[in-house]
């Protein structure tokens, strides 16, 4: 095969296009995840259909000749990497064939190739795709003042924040060098050469989650904030640092912003030795630097040349598949749900004592039934013994108390129960954001409206990249009546991820309590495509139909929901929103009571919920409160 210097331009395959100038693959016009070495396989496949690409071949032009990683394994994952971004099968495959011991093959028929003009600049890796729908324009224009300079800033940072974590993350903690482990580090402030006030904020943002997060890590010292922040703005020698600090290893870094572009280097160092041990440079636009999340932890594996035993082996395939499993689970679709609990599921089999694997395996099943993708009696007793498992393993684990106060409070109802676990899981861990995020619900549903949103803001100070925290600021600013604020912070949300469905879906409602119904139609109509049609956001679509007037929408949701269940588990409680939308009282508490009788999950939300209002002074109301044990 000869190696020719590929021309910009785009490959198609069945529904599948691959960008070699963008570096991008698309199914259906949307971006398909693939990590740079996979792509370069992919592409070298790509331009030469039905020819043999020996494994020799592969070697040379994308191994350096000295690495230490195992070439067969490495490319064995590449290889699997590709197979389940096109949902190919080993056994059987449609695209790409494996000639043993020999190379591979692409089997499929490939159309014409196009030359493209646009240029595309930043790390070249391609988004998530939270489900396999058509290509959705999606345009939405803040209804309020556009959020302030300081605002855009903490956008910023919460995607730079996401990238520098599991780079560093990845480094120190599978970090074994010539040897000598790794047990102590100290992550210097990172710098601002500009001395733009608000690129501050990124750098501080930046070091601040770096430190917080690393220090839950196990086996590892991590040195306080309060310790490296006498290093801010100056010039120290890392290795001189890191001896007054006696640690083994400093990380450096610093961040330039030029408008909407950002050049992040990064260096870590070894202390004894003054020894550069890793180094990375990332310049891109904002939506870019999500992409090169899962490339940074394998040039990381690689490129530091680890060699571990094999039990640390094992430990360290264990944590990469629990943070892959969590990154789906952030998602919060069906898809991404299910997709992430094979992930965790692995994990535990790498690792029987992985007490955190047994934790998020807990919280995906909170999530299903949380979606309405599984019946509460069947997925919460799950989550109930994941999390005890869990905390067996290791009773002082800040996640696992998270996990089982969630099924206290929306299962069992057990107040109290569910409020000593939340706090609980506080004291072990001020700075778990998903404890934080939980007793914010747990708060607005009890009526304590100012203490749900103070722990709401506090989530989303402890962790600013995450979507879900962000949105979840706006559920509550909903719940408590303050559509105008929850309209702004959903549209902040919205500028990190115009495809996260939460997002829409808080703004759809705080659209319908501001009276606004048809842009709550839209919202919720663009919520429910890209939650994959899930009867959660179809039924506050009804809803929405219904008080706009558009009755006879609702009713065909109605229809749809009722066929859907006959096949997969709807919950009544939405059954009863839409019926509370058409006021039908009479129907709406009759489907209550089945969703009471279900334990559904959303019933702990009846004290707050808005749409609910016009039910409230009915006997049968607050006799479904009482009998639900709510304070007064």
């Amino acid at each position: 095969m000869s190696d020719s210097v590929r021309p910009a331009r785009v490959i198609r395959f069945d529904a599948f296009e691959i960008d070699l100038h963008t570096r991008e693959l698309r199914k259906h016009g949307l971006k398909i995840k693939l990590p740079g070495q996979p792509f370069e396989i992919l592409a070298m496949l790509l331009e030469h259909p039905g020819e043999m690409v020996t494994r020799e071949e592969l070697r040379k032009k994308l191994w350096l000749e000295d690495t230490f990683v195992d070439f067969d394994h490495s490319l064995n994952t590449a290889i699997n990497k590709i197979r389940e971004a096109l949902g190919d099968n080993a056994e059987t495959p449609r695209y790409v064939e494996t000639l043993p011991r020999r190379g591979y093959r692409f089997i499929a028929p490939v159309g014409g190739a196009e030359s493209i003009s646009a240029r595309v600049h930043g790390p070249a890796h391609a988004e998530d795709v939270a489900c396999p729908l058509p290509p959705q324009k999606i345009e939405e224009p803040l209804p309020h003042t556009p959020p302030r300079k300081t605002d855009r800033v903490r956008v910023l940072a919460a995607v730079v924040i996401c990238l520098v974590l599991l780079t560093a993350a990845a480094s120190i903690y599978l970090l074994t060098w010539r040897g000598r482990a790794i047990d102590s580090v100290a992550i210097l402030p990172f710098a601002n050469p500009s001395a733009d006030p608000n690129t501050d904020y990124l750098c501080d943002g930046i070091t601040d989650s770096l430190i917080l997060n690393l220090s839950q890590l196990p086996n590892l010292r991590v040195m306080s904030y309060s310790s490296v922040n006498r290093y801010r703005r100056q010039q120290m020698d890392p290795q001189a640092a890191g001896r007054e600090l006696g640690v083994r290893a400093v990380l450096t870094g610093r961040v330039t912003q030029r408008a909407d572009t950002l050049d992040i280097r990064m260096e870590l160092v070894d202390v004894r030795d003054n020894r550069h041990i890793w180094g990375g440079q990332y310049e891109g636009k904002l939506a870019d630097i999500l992409m090169v999340q899962e490339e940074v932890s394998r040039e990381i594996s690689e490129n530091l040349r680890l060699r571990l035993s094999g039990d640390e082996k094992k430990r360290v395939e264990a944590y990469q598949l629990y943070l892959k499993g969590r990154n789906y689970w952030n998602k919060r679709t069906a898809e991404g749900l299910n997709q992430g609990m094979q992930y965790i599921e692995q994990a535990i089999e790498k690792d029987q004592n992985h007490a955190l694997a047994y934790a998020a395996l807990a919280d995906s099943y909170n999530m299903l039934a949380r979606y309405g993708a599984l019946a509460p009696k069947e997925a919460f007793p799950k989550a109930e013994a994941a999390a005890r498992k869990a905390l067996a393993l290791d009773d002082r684990l800040a996640e696992a108390h998270t996990s089982l106060a969630f099924v206290k409070h929306r299962f069992e109802w057990d107040w109290s129960g569910a409020e000593a676990e939340f706090r609980r899981a506080i004291e072990l861990n001020p700075n778990y954001a998903p404890a934080h995020q939980w007793y914010s619900s747990f708060l607005v549903a009890m009526g304590r409206t100012d203490e749900s949103i103070a722990e709401a803001k506090q989530t989303r100070k402890l962790d600013p990249l995450s979507l879900a925290t962000n949105s979840h600021v706006g559920w509550v600013l909903y719940l408590a009546r303050q559509h105008r604020q929850a309209i702004e912070q959903c549209h902040m949300t919205l500028q990190l991820d115009p495809n996260f469905f939460v997002a829409r879906r808080y703004l759809g409602l705080a659209y319908g309590q501001a009276g606004l119904h048809e842009k709550a139609i839209a919202e919720l109509q663009k919520a429910a495509v890209l939650s994959g049609g899930s009867p959660l956001t179809k039924a506050e679509l009804a809803y929405a139909y219904a008080m706009s007037g558009r009755r006879a929408e609702a009713r065909k949701v109605l229809e749809e929901l009722s066929e859907r269940a006959k096949r997969e588990y709807i919950s009544p409680y939405f059954v009863a929103t839409i019926y509370a939308g058409l006021g039908n009282k009479d129907q709406a508490f009759a489907w209550l009571e089945k969703a009471a009788e279900d334990r559904a999950i959303e019933m702990v939300y009846l004290k707050a919920e808005p749409k609910f209002d016009a039910l409230r002074s009915d006997p049968r109301f607050q006799d479904l409160l009482r009998r639900m044990n709510f304070p007064p």
